[in-house]
């Protein structure tokens, strides 16, 4: 049975093209703002200018007004008001967009609506190169079937100006919508929609043929964006002694967002937007699911709306606080030069419902969402993208309990005996022994022995060599991904090697390999031939164990002499 999901992001905050400048407003004046409170139509409130806060910022003015009737003065400025018209005598003044925490009146912030609708789709100005004071925060509506707090938890990965708080939301309904989209009509911007939905519920402002001004300030101020958008049906309102909130739901899709801006969001009736498709499966031993939903379009966002979307799905498929064994794989069709190339990526990783584990995987997910999706500047565009998820029970689990070799120091040529004591969670006890000849190449110095399994070496390698700072161009993502499939992803192996340290050079045509010691000195003295590299290549065998091995390496220091008894530096 397919599950479904839905999240509404309110935010509090404009309109008929008759504008009124700021000019002209004084402290005193009376008006009358429109925004829904239940239902689908919307109601009118009263409106008096308490000023006008003239260079909030350089290049912006705020009105702060005092709002009353529709219980406003008991829930103050309520969530989900975002983009409500105010009139003075039948013309526009602006958008309610703004309120403060723990106001003890219903005061607010109006976004003038010259600001709304002379710079909201200004090409040659997507970002502010200042931030405008923002007063109130959104909560983010959560529906699922677990605790929903998902987004709580990622919400470090972002930078916003606003804050959110998750809540549960509603599935959507269409029943008895009306056919147009008038000023004060509550609205919803689809930031992920299908079976997964994230919504960004405000007040539509003004409607000029197909354009539409919504929200009276930014979403996320991030210029040009698509995403679609429908009517929103409001439940209700949810006093709060912090802010106050609307309870609702999408309705059905009317067109696109086109433009995020400082001052407002601008859309399309009409237009169908372009989103990125991705198919979430989930296989667990009770049965299988599998989710279909689109994502918007954003170099900033397109990676943290997938990975919120994935999460909440994932919730309910973790379970308990039983342990378990998930099998990830992640498939991206990726559009870079005129054709299309599949970039894939499989873990394997030991779950056992703690901050540790369930971090790691959070932290693998999002490296491969934020390094596929952020190569806009190369014109890389992600066709779509696939994520399979696969829960075993663990079964047996163990540990390396010690490892040790004979003696500390080798010549090259000897062969390396290291032995190791393993034990499982039944407390039986294993032993190994792995022997590696050290090759006739390798430079008198101080090494390292690296025990664990192939994920656990490979992060540990990854680390050291500082592998994703390296990452500036998709080529460099290509490699990245190459070089951690060298690296089965199975937690019941225990790999053991010698870790030999390299450096090559970045130019711009690509890396020369790394040169022999004895060209270092003129590299260093000579010409600059780019950026240098460090890695490490791993010299080393493994065995087939039979339990699971936690993520974690064990280290041993030898020193490799030449055959005439010199150790390196």
């Amino acid at each position: 049975m397919k599950k479904y999901l839905l999240f509404s992001l309110w935010f509090v905050c404009g309109y008929a093209l008759d504008m009124m400048s700021t000019t002209e407003i004084s402290r005193g004046m009376r008006g009358v703002g429109y925004s829904v409170f239940s239902g689908w139509e919307s109601e009118a409130f009263e409106v008096e200018i308490v000023d006008v806060m003239r260079g909030t910022t350089p290049e912006d003015t705020l009105i702060l007004a005092r709002l009353s009737g529709q219980n406003l003065e008991q829930t103050g400025i309520i969530a989900g008001m975002s983009g409500s018209p105010v009139y003075i005598s039948n013309r526009l003044v602006g958008a309610v967009a703004y309120a403060w925490s723990f106001a003890k009146e219903a005061l607010c912030g109006i976004t003038p609506a010259e600001l709304m609708v002379g710079t909201s789709f200004r090409v040659t100005k997507p970002f502010s190169s200042t931030k405008r004071a923002v007063f109130s925060s959104f909560p983010l509506y959560l529906w699922s079937d677990g605790r929903g707090d998902f987004l709580g938890f990622l919400s470090n990965q972002v930078s916003r100006q606003v804050s959110f708080l998750p809540m549960a939301g509603g599935k959507g309904v269409e029943k008895d919508m009306p056919s147009s989209l008038r000023p004060g009509d509550a609205v919803a911007v689809h930031l992920v929609d299908g079976d997964v939905r994230i919504q960004a519920i405000g007040t539509v402002t003004a409607v000029e043929g197909e354009k539409v001004w919504m929200f009276g300030h930014p979403l996320f101020q991030s210029g040009q964006i698509e995403a679609p958008f429908s009517r929103a049906y409001i439940y209700g309102v949810m006093p709060s002694y912090t802010v106050s909130f609307k309870l609702g739901t999408a309705g059905q899709e009317l067109g696109s967002v086109v433009y995020d801006g400082a001052f407002a969001v601008e859309g399309r009736v009409g237009k169908k937007p372009d989103m990125l498709p991705v198919e979430t499966t989930l296989y667990e031993p009770g049965g299988t699911n599998t989710y279909h939903y689109r994502v918007v379009r954003s170099p900033l966002y397109q990676a943290y709306f997938t990975m919120v979307a994935f999460f909440s799905l994932l919730e309910s498929t973790l379970g308990s606080a039983e342990q378990h064994v998930i099998d990830l794989l992640l498939e991206a069709k990726v559009l870079y030069e005129r054709k299309t190339n599949t970039l894939t990526w499989s873990m394997n990783s030991f779950y056992d419902r703690d901050a540790v584990t369930f971090g790691r995987l959070v932290s693998d997910v999002w490296e491969f969402l934020s390094l596929v999706q952020g190569q806009d500047r190369e014109n890389v565009r992600i066709e779509n993208l696939r994520i399979v998820l696969k829960k075993q029970p663990v079964g047996r689990r163990g540990f390396v309990e010690r490892a040790w070799i004979e003696r500390s120091t080798f010549q090259v040529g000897e062969t390396m005996q290291i032995s190791c004591v393993l034990r499982d969670n039944f407390s039986r006890t294993y032993r190994e022994r792995f022997e590696i000849v050290l090759p006739a190449y390798l430079v008198p110095g101080k090494y390292q022995i690296i025990l664990g399994n192939p994920q656990s070496v490979r992060a540990y390698i990854e680390k050291e060599s500082k592998a994703s700072l390296e990452i500036f161009t998709y080529r460099d993502v290509l490699q990245y991904y190459k070089e951690k499939a060298a690296y089965p992803a199975t937690l019941s192996q225990l790999w053991c090697g010698v870790l030999l340290p390299f450096s090559s050079q970045r130019t711009a045509r690509g890396e020369i390999p790394g040169l022999p010691r004895q060209y270092g000195e003129w590299l260093d003295g000579g010409p600059s031939v780019g950026k240098e590299k460090r890695g490490f290549h791993l010299l080393g065998t493994n065995r087939d164990v039979p339990f699971v091995l936690p993520d974690e390496v064990i280290l041993l220091p030898i020193t490799i002499q030449s055959t005439n008894g010199r150790s390196g530096s």
